[in-house]
């Protein structure tokens, strides 16, 4: 016995998106359960800047906005500019040669049309016919009234002004749908003033050649920062585990090398490895990979600089072993110097090419053999965690730290930190260097105040620093974390722990929304703060950006 098919009516596609039915009334349509008005757009104030029309794209009620341009030809747009100067300029004329007192309107229009006439023979510039419709829509007539005022007032507020369309609802809706009618209300405008229209053009901060640092989630627009611009390149990023810090540096570092950026990065935990696979060259130190320089020579340079290179090694061998230093850090200074010293107790050209750790080590041994013992071993030690001196390209490099003992991580970063320091003054360009888990130097006493140098000098020679930590009371631990901070223009704060968002709140000046903003924030979601400017920010990655960067499954979610 065979089944019989049940017969069921085949369903247009169209039925998904189209209204059940369409009403037309004077000044609103009915559209299936919903109440849409349609206004276009006869009016736009004179000046307008990057972000003026953000208000209107972040309307808190649904409403529709269709654009419509088309270029105008260049000779016709000169040709028409020409004539309205003539007429603009008779104008003034007439009323001079009558002795009246000029329209204001006039002198302004004739100032308007001579600047966009400058741009557009200079090239700055191009003319569009621009048409704007917007529809505001509502559940039922009352909340339709309600949205309808709503948008009035604001337009009103931005000297924008509308034109309901009145019986002729249908025309303001066949303008959404695609390839719809164009408006019939059209304004020439130059090209400028017709990119604001768009959520690309924002008054949130977007530098003219900088790279993209995410979105503002309250305006859905982008924030472009370029760190070069701003009075000092350094920044800050303060986030709980899990915030997603490293993850923004990854990709600050991955789009500052599409710009021809070099980057440096010290990883203390191995979260940047992976960065291997994207072109840079990585160092696993405590795997005999060799380290960039030795740092126990000190280079050619002036008096003051030698002399800068010699206080660095004895806060190296602090660093490396306190208690050799403790015990027998008065012999090894006197060693080291006496290697640096001339006869009248001046460098000397010969004798600065021979500080090394061996003649170090036999200058002390020579003046305390049980101090000299003690530094030979300490010499082992970081041969044994460093490696040989091998140099490397350093266009795009990562330190791995990760396979080194807790005991000797703080020397090799404060020994990084220096390599950066020799070598600002010899590159060629800009160069971004990422210090994650500072706090190894903030909190330590004797690292510090070389960070704080470091900090002081990297702007002069194009090098910008970026320190990532998790508590921000690292920064408040001495007086060199402190200055640090203050040397900071720009302060990521991402996701907080509980505990430390009050001493957040009153370090940073923040009110109670953006307290509570960066305590409920998501993984890589936060506060950015600019100089004086405080925006939300959601940190955003592509896909492919994703994959490059979180191989493991890490990153924004």
């Amino acid at each position: 016995m065979g089944l019989r098919r049940r017969w069921e009516p085949r369903r247009d596609p169209l039925d998904a998106v189209w209204p059940s039915h369409l009403a037309l009334f004077p000044d609103y349509a009915e559209v299936g359960d919903t109440y849409a008005r349609s206004y276009t757009v006869v009016g736009y104030p004179r000046e307008v800047s990057p972000g003026w029309f953000e208000p209107l794209m972040g309307f808190p009620d649904p409403i529709t906005l269709a654009i419509s341009c088309a270029p105008v030809d260049l000779g016709e747009a000169v040709k028409s500019i020409g004539r309205r100067m003539v007429w603009h300029r008779g104008s003034v004329a007439a009323d001079r040669a009558q002795g009246r007192i000029g329209r204001a309107e006039d002198s302004v229009a004739l100032e308007d049309a001579e600047t966009v006439r400058r741009q557009m023979a200079r090239g700055d510039a191009r003319m569009l016919e621009v048409g704007l419709t917007i529809t505001v829509w509502g559940g039922s007539l009352e909340e339709l009234e309600h949205n309808s005022r709503l948008l009035e007032s604001l337009a009103q507020g931005m000297m924008v002004v509308l034109r309901r369309l009145r019986f002729q609802q249908a025309i303001g809706l066949r303008r959404l749908w695609p390839l719809g009618e164009g408006s019939d209300k059209l304004r020439e405008m130059d090209s400028r003033a017709w990119a604001t229209l768009f959520p690309f053009s924002s008054r949130d901060v977007v530098h003219p050649h900088g790279q993209v640092m995410g979105i503002n989630p309250a305006s859905r627009t982008l924030v472009i920062v370029d760190r070069f611009q701003m009075a000092a390149p350094h920044s800050i990023t303060i986030g709980w585990s899990g915030a997603g810090k490293s993850f923004a540096a990854k990709l600050e570092a991955v789009r500052s090398r599409y710009r021809g950026i070099r980057v440096t990065i010290v990883d203390p935990e191995g979260e940047y490895r992976w960065l291997a696979e994207r072109g840079a060259t990585l160092w696993t130190l405590g795997q005999a990979s060799g380290f960039p320089y030795d740092p126990f020579t000190v280079d050619t340079g002036g008096i003051e600089e030698r002399e800068r290179q010699g206080d660095f090694i004895l806060r190296l061998l602090r660093r490396l072993s306190p208690e050799l230093m403790e015990t027998w850090g008065i012999s090894i200074h006197d060693a080291l110097w006496h290697l640096m010293s001339g006869p009248p107790g001046r460098f000397t050209p010969d004798s600065v090419t021979a500080v090394t750790l061996d003649r170090l080590i036999e200058a002390t041994d020579k003046a305390d053999r049980r101090a000299g013992s003690r530094l030979r071993l300490a010499g082992e030690r970081w041969r044994a965690a460093a490696g040989p001196p091998n140099a490397a390209s350093d266009r795009f490099e990562v330190f791995d730290l990760s396979r080194l003992s807790e005991s000797i991580k703080g020397a090799v970063y404060l020994a990084l930190t220096e390599w950066v320091m020799r070598r600002m003054g010899r590159q060629e360009g800009r160069r971004l260097v990422i210090f994650d888990e500072a706090w190894r130097l903030l909190t330590d006493h004797s690292s510090a105040p070389y960070l704080e140098e470091l900090f002081r000098r990297a702007r002069k020679w194009g090098t910008a620093l970026s320190l990532l930590s998790q508590d921000i009371g690292d920064f408040t631990r001495n007086r060199a974390a402190e200055v640090c901070f203050r040397n900071a223009p720009m302060v990521l704060l991402l996701r907080q722990h509980p505990e430390s968002l009050a001493e957040v709140a009153e370090l940073m000046r923040l009110h109670d929304g953006e307290v509570d903003w960066i305590g409920s924030a998501g993984t890589g979601e936060g506060l950015l703060i600019l100089d004086d400017d405080h925006l939300p920010l959601k940190v955003i990655a592509s896909r492919q950006e994703q994959q490059w960067l979180a191989p493991t499954g890490e990153g924004l979610g």
